[in-house]
């Protein structure tokens, strides 16, 4: 409470409010017509800008309900309340998160005789784009048109990222213009993120190109955002370009600039690069486990398996964590140079690290004992996964484990089990199978376990043969 009092917008009404915490409006009409207030209702008819006083207090205390109940017991006590009380008190929804009472505020002004200004819209579009309303943040900037700002526009704009509407926010960009509305940084770089969320790189580059144009200077936040466009994009030369250029434009890249650039190597197999990305990123910033596993990545892709755990001892002698995705790409880099018993070591690893195992890890270990001819290994690894985690990758892989292994049966009962797991069943799935019922002389068998599609594949293979 001591806190409470060194900030001055805690006037004595809002500290009344605050220890005694009414729940009904009757209460609070109470406290605040009682000699403990001062007689705050009567002295709000005069001047009713103290009110203001309150209802921004319990705002910034993120008081949404005591505010709404303020409201009500002004309405009820007769104490004309106008557009500044109906704003702070949607300023106090959009704090606490409350949009759906915020919406219903904006539909009760007109019977007060109110109109919502800027703010009011401002704060409403706020509290939708924070719940990830899109829809309903659209609708509020138009009504709110033509009298809105680059506040409101910002918050229409940040909520079609949230919703991945990125054409939408592009759009928006447009009508602020059509308006006469600047758009600041804060707009072209929510437009730039709604791009990213999306993979429009080219859209990105055109946004960040235009702000430079406007002699606006983009901030971190535009630049990684056009950067994870790119690297989402697989565009790995314009994310090395982007990033580069940072240091002309007095910005120091941070994790975000150089993992998204390091994950735009490693989906494009160049791992020279991306080692040589996380060795000028240990330089200037200390790399976190996903810069690991972006350079993890890159060499498991590039077939450098030998590299990927030389990658892992980096991490263990930085203290960094493995996660599972640095997990899951040593795994398969093993897995790839026909290392099955690192596979199986890293896989017994991972609950001692906290770290629960998905169907990529149980991928990769499957894969690496079929590689490595532990057939009967990978059929354990694939009955000891969660009943809904198999995938399409994991059965097909413990399907040809089981025809190697000579174990048809298994072979029918797996393919047979991916109905159920709701696993669409394959080219390799069906191949495999059908070889596993061919070395077991069971092609009737296998036709009972498929579908229409599947017994064409049957008459076209046994045709081929």
């Amino acid at each position: 409470m001591g806190s409470r009092k060194n900030k001055e917008w805690i006037v004595p009404e809002v500290e009344l409010l605050l220890v005694h915490s009414p729940k009904k409006k009757e209460d609070v009409y109470q406290l605040l017509a009682s000699e403990s207030s001062g007689g705050a209702l009567g002295r709000w008819m005069q001047r009713p800008a103290e009110a203001t006083c309150v209802l921004n207090g319990l705002a910034k205390l993120r008081c949404a309900e005591l505010a709404l109940q303020v409201l009500n017991v002004m309405q009820l006590a007769s104490v004309e309340a106008n557009v500044f009380h109906y704003s702070t008190a949607a300023s106090a929804c959009e704090k606490s998160g409350q949009w759906t009472r915020v919406l219903q505020l904006l539909a009760e002004m007109p019977s007060a005789t109110i109109q919502p200004n800027v703010y009011t819209f401002g704060s409403a579009i706020s509290c939708c784009e924070k719940a990830c309303r899109w829809q309903e943040a659209m609708a509020l900037l138009c009504a709110a048109a033509p009298e809105v700002n680059a506040f409101a526009f910002s918050g229409a704009i940040s909520a079609c990222k949230k919703g991945s509407q990125w054409h939408r926010a592009l759009g928006l960009l447009e009508v602020m213009e059509a308006l006469k509305v600047e758009a600041d940084v804060i707009c072209i770089s929510g437009a730039i993120s709604s791009c990213e969320k999306c993979a429009q790189w080219q859209s990105a580059l055109y946004l960040l190109q235009s702000m430079e144009e406007a002699s606006m200077k983009p901030n971190l936040v535009a630049q990684n955002a056009a950067l994870s466009a790119c690297e989402k994009a697989k565009r790995w030369q314009n994310a090395l370009a982007l990033l580069e250029q940072l240091p002309k434009k007095r910005l120091t890249a941070d994790d975000v600039s150089y993992n998204a650039t390091i994950s735009a190597c490693a989906n494009s197999s160049h791992w020279q690069l991306a080692l040589g990305l996380l060795q000028e990123m240990e330089k200037r910033i200390t790399p976190d486990a996903v810069s690991y596993s972006g350079v993890i990545l890159a060499c498991e892709r590039g077939s450098r398996w030998h590299l990927a755990f030389q990658l892992c001892d980096r991490m263990a002698l930085m203290r960094v964590p493995m996660d599972v995705i640095s997990c899951s790409s040593l795994m398969s880099a093993c897995e790839q140079g026909g290392e099955w018993r690192s596979t199986l070591a890293l896989l017994r690893k991972m609950p001692s690290i906290t770290l629960t195992p998905n169907h990529v890890t149980f991928s990769s270990a499957i894969s690496a004992c079929d590689t490595g001819r532990r057939w009967q290994t990978a059929l354990g690894l694939f009955y000891m996964m969660p009943e809904k985690q198999p995938d399409q990758f994991c059965c097909n892989a413990a399907i040809l484990a089981s025809e190697k292994a000579g174990q048809w049966g298994e072979a029918m009962q797996i393919f047979h089990s991916m109905s159920s797991r709701i696993v669409e069943p394959d080219f390799i799935s069906c191949a495999a199978a059908m070889l596993a019922a061919d070395n077991g002389c069971k092609w009737a068998d296998f036709a009972a376990y498929c579908n229409t599609e599947s017994f064409l594949l049957v008459n076209f293979f046994r045709s081929g043969c």
